[in-house]
């Protein structure tokens, strides 16, 4: 996710997979095309593969595209995350003075390493509720310095990344 605005009443982060989605898209058309051109020239068989490259490219990229913006508005008292897929979207409220801290959620796999999910820890009566705003785990520590930059904005103290159980996840 990439910081939008960082003013003193305003934090918004903005994430999007539409460069890789129509990235991939474009591969699966050419991919079509060729296999219909193969249809109509060598055989009608090729026909078979169009469908079956039609399916699995647009699943991919049903799957695939997310917009995700996350807004704290000091004026306003409120956190906000807006998340927008081609299967559905959904939002949630949540007022800034019940948001303690920004934290990453740490995954270690076998075969893909470290990977890290942003969250933000909100007070829920008299427990933390994580709640989720990056879309999904990703080896990419730049999460670490998005949530530092969110706790210098909300005025706390950074959080111990990586060392409670309840920040350690063991592969949702």
């Amino acid at each position: 996710m990439n910081i939008h605005t960082n003013s003193c009443q305003l934090f918004r982060l903005h994430g999007s997979s539409g460069f890789a989605t129509a990235l991939i898209a474009t591969i699966f058309v050419f991919a079509f095309a060729i296999s219909v051109y193969a249809g109509i020239k060598l055989s009608p068989r090729f026909y078979i593969a169009s469908a079956t490259i039609l399916v699995f490219g647009t699943a991919t990229c049903w799957v695939l595209f997310h917009q995700t913006e996350v807004t704290l508005d000091r004026g306003a008292n409120s956190a906000s995350v807006s998340k927008r897929m081609l299967h559905g979207a959904h939002r949630y409220d949540v007022s800034l003075s019940d948001i303690r801290q920004a934290d990453v959620d740490i995954r270690q796999g076998k075969n893909k390493g470290t990977t890290y999910r942003l969250v933000l820890v909100a007070q829920q009566n008299e427990s933390h509720e994580r709640l989720i705003i990056s879309h999904g785990f990703s080896p990419n520590r730049k999460s670490m310095i998005t949530a530092r930059l969110i706790n210098e904005w909300l005025g706390v103290p950074e959080a111990a990344v990586g060392t409670s159980d309840l920040r350690r996840s063991s592969g949702t």
